[in-house]
């Protein structure tokens, strides 16, 4: 299977949490935060990916269905090994 069919299926992992991701995958965030019953989300980011686009549509789709939410932005990329 290529690369490029394989990312645009929308795949699921429990092992032992649940993880979403894939093509459009965002568009199903608020669905998969009411299954787990949830209210407050953490959003954990670096600076860079905390001001993308993509980072944007997240919080706009928590935002549209009255989900609150923080933003820790502070994760320092690539952190060295020592």
């Amino acid at each position: 299977m290529s690369v490029e069919k394989l990312l645009s299926r929308m795949l699921i992992y429990s092992f032992p949490r649940r993880i979403v991701f894939g093509l459009n995958s965002i568009d199903n965030l608020a669905d998969e935060v009411k299954a787990v019953n949830g209210r407050n989300v953490l959003l954990v980011a670096d600076p860079v990916i905390g001001k993308t686009e993509a980072f944007a549509k997240i919080k706009g789709k928590l935002e549209a269905v009255e989900i609150s939410f923080s933003l820790y932005d502070r994760v320092e990329p690539e952190p060295p090994l020592a």
